[in-house]
C-alpha cells in the first residue's frame, strides 16, 4: 500500500507503504467530552498494528513545499492528579524540502477537570516536527480559558512527543500523537492528540 499526497500543485508522495500490511483503521482519538483526562497516564493510545512508514525530509514531497490541513483533531491533556483539559483542534502543516516541518494549530477547549473544571477557551499553538507524518514533534503555545464559576486562567503549554501514522476509514493519513510536558499550574502532564491529514489518500 502506498499513501499519496494530493495537493493543488500536483501529486506528491508523502509516504512509502505499510510496514505490515493488513487493513486500514481510523484514528484512535480521545473524546472531547471525556470526563477524566487523567486516564492518559495509563499508556499510549491504541493504534492499528499496520503502521505507516512515512517519508521524511526531502522525500516527503515532490514539490519544494506544500501545506496540508489537519482536520478532525481531538486532544486530551492532564496531570496525574486529574487536572486537565479536553477538546478539538484544526491546523495546517507546512512540509518543505529545505526546512523542518512546521505546523500551526488552534485548540478549542470544550471542558476540563480538577483545577480546570468547566474550562472553555482557545489556545494558539505552533509545532515543529511530525504532524503530517511519523516521528518526533514539539508543540508550544498558550491561551486564556474561562473556568466554572467565571474565573479566568492563562494556560501555557509545552509538549514533546511522538507521532504514529495509520490509514483512516475515510482513506486519509491519520496521525496519533502521545506527548509529555508542562501545562501551567498543572505542571507535568501527559497528552494525546489525533487528527487526519487533508489532501492525502491511501492507495491499496
Amino acid at each position: 500500500m502506498r499513501i499519496r499526497v494530493h495537493s493543488l500543485c500536483g501529486h506528491a508522495v508523502l509516504c512509502a507503504g505499510l510496514a505490515a500490511a493488513t487493513s486500514c483503521s481510523g484514528p484512535s482519538g480521545v473524546s472531547p467530552t471525556a470526563p477524566a483526562p487523567a486516564a492518559l497516564q495509563e499508556g499510549p493510545p491504541a493504534v492499528s498494528t499496520s503502521r505507516v512508514a512515512l517519508a521524511k525530509g526531502v522525500n516527503a514531497i515532490a514539490a519544494d513545499a506544500a501545506a496540508f490541513p489537519l482536520v478532525g483533531g481531538l486532544f486530551a491533556i492532564a496531570n496525574g492528579d486529574g487536572d486537565g483539559i479536553v477538546g478539538t483542534y484544526t491546523g495546517i502543516s507546512e512540509v518543505s524540502k529545505a526546512a523542518p516541518q512546521k505546523s500551526s494549530l488552534t485548540l478549542q477547549i470544550l471542558n476540563g477537570s480538577g483545577a480546570f473544571a468547566g474550562a472553555v477557551g482557545t489556545m494558539a499553538m505552533t509545532g515543529v516536527g511530525s504532524f503530517a507524518d511519523e516521528g518526533q514533534f514539539h508543540l508550544v503555545g498558550n491561551g486564556e480559558v474561562t473556568l466554572a464559576g467565571g474565573g479566568r486562567s492563562v494556560i501555557v503549554l509545552n509538549l514533546r512527543g511522538t507521532s504514529v501514522g495509520t490509514c483512516s476509514a475515510s482513506g486519509r493519513i491519520a496521525i496519533s500523537q502521545t506527548a509529555g510536558g508542562t501545562m501551567g499550574r498543572a505542571r507535568r502532564v501527559a497528552a494525546r492528540l489525533s487528527h487526519e491529514v487533508g489532501n492525502t489518500g491511501c492507495d491499496s
